[in-house]
């Protein structure tokens, strides 16, 4: 079965380091069901808001991280597991950071490059502003494992930014995904 790979680029003061999160270690995991009706993930309460209704399936929380200057919350489909997830949503919420959205995106697809220097990674920019950045990158890889799409949301206030992130292996029906996933990360915001 295709894994997805989790991406995470983290903006320290001195470096842009690129790491994977493999979910490895155990996952603290939320329900998000009241009996036997579903509730539907979404942040109303926290620093950046967001809401995954628009996607019409159910997500659970996979993890959860605060660091110094960072926290990560990571989601994936309620079937799935975090070691065969294919599908993944992830929220990252970083502090004292003086970087733009571009700066961020330009840097990302740069590390991006550089982990899969044998694949080719493809990007775009959709809408640019001074305070955020919705982009796509993917590859399209000569196997599964190197076949991945995702759609990035980058929004900064002050001297915070948050990535809110889609990652899918199926690509199958990028057009249908695009135009859930870019209405879903283009309505966060920040409190």
């Amino acid at each position: 079965m295709k894994m997805m790979r989790y991406v995470t680029v983290v903006w320290l003061p001195l470096t842009l380091a690129l790491s994977l999160i493999a979910c490895k270690k155990e996952p603290r995991v939320e329900s998000h069901h009241t009996g036997t009706q579903a509730k539907e993930t979404e942040r109303s309460k926290e620093k950046i808001q967001y809401s995954l209704k628009a996607d019409g399936r159910l997500w659970k929380l996979a993890t959860e991280d605060t660091q110094e200057q960072m926290k990560i919350t990571q989601y994936i489909l309620e079937n799935e597991q975090p070691e065969n997830a294919t599908e993944l949503f992830s929220v990252t919420e970083m502090t004292d950071i003086n970087i733009t959205p571009a700066e961020y995106f330009s840097q990302f697809i740069t590390q991006l490059q550089k982990r899969y220097a044998n694949a080719k990674v493809e990007s775009k920019v959709s809408v640019q502003k001074i305070n955020s950045l919705l982009g796509e990158w993917w590859i399209n890889g000569n196997s599964p494992d190197n076949t991945q799409h995702e759609w990035i949301h980058i929004i900064k206030k002050g001297n915070e930014i948050a990535v809110l992130r889609y990652s899918t292996i199926h690509t199958e029906d990028l057009e249908h995904a695009r135009k859930i996933w870019e209405a879903i990360l283009t309505e966060a915001k920040f409190e």
